[in-house]
């Protein structure tokens, strides 16, 4: 699995230079989902934030049962419900699911993201 797109900031991005960040983004594309992964890397702090998002197509009753688990799931609380729109979050942890959904298809995104300290 090769990047479709991939791209380091710290050539050209002032801040990159002037603060000691290096900004990475990475996206790739297969199995007919789309995953996006942006490294930050923090230099004199020694930090790593990882940020991940997989974006899914998913057909709308395989969505909501999806849906439907999490609502029951104590690991996690709804933060923003609407229509066709929900965003889930388990407790304790930058970790969200997302649900769009449109007639036939939906979309479910996974999101997490991570500070890793480095040695």
């Amino acid at each position: 699995m090769k990047p479709i797109a991939g791209v380091d900031f710290a050539s050209s991005s002032k801040v990159n230079k002037e603060n000691n960040v290096t900004y990475i983004d990475y996206l790739f594309s297969y199995d007919q989902r789309t995953v996006s992964i942006n490294l930050i890397l923090f230099k004199e702090q020694k930090q790593l934030h990882v940020i991940t998002k997989e974006i899914v197509p998913v057909p709308t009753d395989i969505t909501f049962d999806i849906y439907n688990n999490l609502r029951e799931d104590k690991e996690y609380e709804a933060v923003f419900e609407k229509d066709n729109y929900s965003m889930f979050l388990k407790k304790g942890y930058l970790k969200y699911k997302n649900f769009h959904v449109t007639e036939g298809e939906s979309l479910i995104i996974h999101s997490d993201s991570y500070i890793l300290d480095l040695k």
